[in-house]
């Protein structure tokens, strides 16, 4: 059983294995995609939901809530009262209905 073992197999070179024709051969290869993004096969771009790309998820890549600064906060004007309020949405109401 050893001498079987320690004669090397014969190895068929690619003339010998494949017979010259004037077909043309096609190989297989691998896909070049590393993820399920199609996004990831083009150059230079970022795809999908990432980060700094544009997409979707750059709504959470923010710097945080703006904060006025107190001359702004000065600024502003004063709240109406509840009665206020209330006759500006009866005077609203009125407009809407006379314009339909």
């Amino acid at each position: 059983m050893s001498n079987s073992m320690s004669k090397p197999l014969p190895t068929k070179t690619a003339s010998a294995a494949q017979p010259q024709s004037s077909e043309p051969t096609f190989n297989i290869l691998p896909h070049p995609a590393k993820t399920n993004d199609p996004a990831d096969l083009q150059p230079g771009q970022g795809g999908g939901l990432k980060y700094g790309s544009g997409g979707a998820f750059d709504a959470f890549n923010t710097p945080g809530p703006f904060i006025p600064d107190q001359q702004m906060k000065s600024n502003f004007p004063q709240p109406l009262s509840h009665e206020e309020l209330q006759a500006q949405q009866a005077q609203l109401n009125q407009l809407n209905r006379s314009n339909e």
